[in-house]
Parts: structure tokens; sequence; C-alpha cells
């Protein structure tokens, strides 16, 4: 997955021009180069670790490691199905922040969390969060300069397809770089609109 988000950064950061269409024939091309590239490696990825436990030396390694992979996406598939019963339960308000791994223990006998960070925050803190989320992210996003506002693609893009694998409202350094990239595009545009230069 961090291969895959990584390819997704390069391409749109490469392709983001300074003004113009933000989306063109060039900017497509590459994500479906990028996308199959991706699958590509994805497949080369299983295929080689398949060989590895194939080819152990204990004849018992694939089996167990086959029973344990199955047993960690279990959970998360579970995790997942229980934070979408919970939403669908609290709808509106949710059951409370970073609650859900617990609350999963207590009914199912299983501490995991989703890796989602999309089902996180809407069970956690219901519609009314996620649509408080959704409009603090877009009043920062309004306060950028207008030409600077697509820099914030390949940000965004890596980000949304690295929000249905892990759950990133509580990772401080997603947050710390978010608020890092706002203040600099704040700052490139404020210097733009009056005529300074920072060396």
């Amino acid at each position: 997955m961090g291969t895959v988000a990584c390819l997704l950064g390069i391409t749109l950061a490469l392709l983001v021009k300074p003004e113009g269409r933000l989306i063109d024939l060039r900017l497509l091309a590459a994500l479906g180069v990028m996308g199959a590239v991706s699958i590509v490696l994805a497949v080369g990825y299983f295929a080689q670790v398949r060989r590895s436990l194939t080819f152990s030396s204990d004849p018992n390694q694939a089996e167990t490691a086959s029973i344990l992979q199955e047993a960690e996406d279990l959970s998360r598939l579970e995790a997942v199905q229980f934070a979408w019963k919970t939403w669908e339960e609290h709808p509106i308000l949710g059951v409370g922040v970073n609650t859900l791994a617990a609350r999963n223990l207590k009914a199912t006998g299983i501490y995991a969390a989703t890796h989602d960070t999309y089902m996180q925050v809407l069970a956690g803190t219901g519609t009314a969060g996620f649509l408080l989320l959704f409009t603090l992210i877009m009043s920062l996003i309004r306060k950028i300069p207008q030409p600077n506002r697509r820099y914030l693609l390949p940000f965004f893009a890596v980000f949304c397809l690295c929000s249905f694998f892990g759950d990133y409202m509580q990772s401080i350094e997603i947050l710390v770089l978010f608020a890092i990239l706002f203040a600099l595009l704040q700052r490139d545009g404020g210097s733009q609109q009056s005529g300074l230069v920072y060396s």
C-alpha cells in the first residue's frame, strides 16, 4: 500500500501545473500507468511472499502464515462490520472518539480497530462529526490562495486512498505534515499577493 501511495503522490506532484487546467490527458494517462504499475507491484509482492513461504525449510510455516494472515484479515473485516453496525445504531453523534476497539472487545471479544479512517470517524463521531471535520478542512482550504490550492491534490489523493487502510486521525505525524503544508501554501500565497519575495 505504501508503494501505491508513493507512486500516486509523486505522479500527481510532478503533473500539477502552476496555472491552467488542473486535470488534463497527461494527468489521466499518468494515473492510468501508475495504477497498472501498482497492480503489477502488488501481484508481484504477493507472489513473492507466497513463493518464499512455499519453498521454506519448514513445510508448516506456509500453513501457519496463511492461517495467521486470514485471522488478521478476518478480525479487521469484523472490526469494519462492527463499526458500520455501531454507526447505524448511533448515526448522528456516534459512540465517542477512539472508543471503537474497546467497544468491539466488549461486544465480540476481539480487540481490533478498523484500520479505516472513514469508519473510525463515522462510528466515533457520527455523521455530525464527519460533516464537522469536512467543514473544518474545507474552511482551511478556502484560506489558501486560489493558485496554490492545486498543490493540495497530491496530498489529498494519497491521504484519501490511504485512509481506507489506516486510521490517520490518531497519527500526529500526518496532522503535523498537514499543518506544515497549509502554512507553506498560505505563506507563498501571501508573498505573491503582496509582492514580497522570501529567500
